[in-house]
């Protein structure tokens, strides 16, 4: 499964079902670079601290770093 439909699914639990996924997983690739080893509690706290980033950044900042990752 993509990250994407796993950080929606996230999001949607988050009750924040228009944040866009490709911004949390710019945030998220900006402190662990491969999210493949996150599992469990550490991508529950990850994701929980890329929305955080998310919202401080803003729209348009999440943007240009979600196509900085080619997201």
């Amino acid at each position: 499964m993509p990250y994407q439909d796993l950080i929606r699914r996230d999001l949607d639990r988050l009750r924040l079902p228009k944040m866009d996924p490709r911004h949390v997983e710019a945030s998220m690739r900006c402190v662990f670079g491969t999210l493949d080893h996150l599992g469990g509690h550490a991508w529950d706290r990850a994701i929980e601290e890329a929305v955080a980033e998310v919202q401080a950044m803003g729209a348009e900042i999440s943007e240009t770093l979600a196509e900085s990752w080619g997201l």
